[in-house]
């Protein structure tokens, strides 16, 4: 991804843009990514999944620095 300016803000843009893609990796895939996070369940985790790389950067980070 390096030079490719895929920032942070236009990933979280494409996951709320393309949330069925979230949605079809499935509740317990998105839950092993985080898993000690008892706030994410089976009606919320495609926002949190985004919400998680939209509040912290080190999520974004450790993918694509």
């Amino acid at each position: 991804m390096e030079g490719a300016e895929f920032t942070k803000e236009k990933l979280t843009q494409w996951m709320t843009e393309n949330k069925s893609s979230i949605k079809n990796l499935g509740y317990d895939k998105v839950k092993s990514f985080f898993p000690s996070d008892n706030t994410i369940n089976r009606m919320n985790f495609t926002d949190k999944f985004i919400s998680k790389f939209q509040v912290d950067s080190s999520y974004y980070n450790k993918i694509f620095k």
